[in-house]
């Protein structure tokens, strides 16, 4: 069955929204991927400590929320004292192939001000020279809830802002895009082939954004997320079908419009894509079906959310 939440009756919503309650209030914490999580963070400032001159390195994201971390989430480490004659990316790779793939490093002086805000009471600080990692066992980090918290109300909120996070980044890279689409036009002789580049990097990363908002809400709502979310289109069929506990997130329309964008990320990510004969035509039309696709997602995820709001 396929529907979202303006195509269902309130008394099948409320039901759903109970059945999710209950689930929730069950919910139990994955304290040994913690453990590993955390055993893998520690890892990072002693390398980059020892290897770069950052100043200052912190814990943020599901791994110091603790309540949602699981074995495949990334593990998100903020850095700052990045210097200018030091390549980012490079450190980043350089993290990923020397500790573990999940891992995300952000630039935190780098990010923008929505991002800071909202990660600030997250962050774990870990100090040079005497890393201390809080265990899940300690009473620094715990792992229960607090006596007479609204545990819907807590997760729900968890689970709308990282809708939200999602939705900025993605508006973020579509105003990259917009800004990059003029400057294709001026300089149609003079470097137009790195300005394209860069247009079709960000449909790829707008995927992949899309992809996380989804695998928040499986991961949060069905408690299972498909393997290769983000290269196999199991993802899309997952929030496209209506469960006990939830709505279908999106049609079947948008459904079918998100493949084409699978397919593109996918070609982009195994190099299958021939961008020397990519034209500004090309990328033009691409992006403008791009806005009109993400305009229909924007849609349904608030319908999703109104569903989660309503008591």
């Amino acid at each position: 069955m396929h529907r979202t939440a303006d195509r269902m009756t309130p008394s099948e919503l409320a039901k759903c929204r109970e059945n999710l309650k209950q689930e929730w209030e069950n919910h139990q914490i994955d304290k040994v991927s913690l453990e590993l999580g955390w055993d893998l963070a520690h890892r990072v400032p002693l390398f980059l400590y020892e290897n770069y001159k950052v100043t200052k390195i912190a814990v943020c994201g599901s791994l110091s929320e603790r309540d949602w971390f699981v074995k495949a989430s990334d593990i998100d480490i903020a850095v700052w004292g990045i210097s200018d004659d030091q390549c980012f990316d490079t450190i980043r790779d350089e993290v990923k192939h020397n500790i573990d793939t999940r891992i995300d490093l952000i630039d935190y002086e780098r990010v923008d001000e929505y991002f800071r805000m909202r990660v600030k009471q997250q962050l774990i600080h870990i100090r040079k020279g005497g890393v201390s990692i809080p265990k899940v066992a300690d009473g620094i980090y715990p792992t229960t809830l607090e006596e007479h918290e609204n545990i819907y109300e807590k997760y729900k909120n968890r689970l709308i802002q990282y809708v939200e996070d999602g939705k900025n980044k993605i508006e973020r890279i579509l105003t990259r895009i917009k800004g990059n689409l003029p400057r294709i036009e001026k300089n149609q002789n003079n470097n137009s082939e790195i300005i394209i580049n860069a247009i079709v990097e960000d449909i790829y990363m707008i995927y992949e954004e899309i992809a996380k908002v989804f695998l928040h809400i499986v991961r949060m709502v069905d408690m299972c997320e498909p393997p290769y979310w983000d290269t196999c289109d199991d993802i899309l069929i997952q929030v496209a079908e209506q469960t006990d506990r939830r709505p279908s997130v999106v049609t079947h329309e948008t459904f079918s419009g998100l493949k084409p964008l699978l397919e593109f990320h996918n070609q982009y990510k195994f190099h299958k894509i021939d961008l020397e004969s990519l034209t500004f035509e090309d990328v033009k039309n691409r992006a403008g079906e791009l806005e009109e696709l993400v305009v229909s997602v924007y849609v349904e995820l608030d319908t999703f959310i109104d569903y989660l709001n309503k008591t």
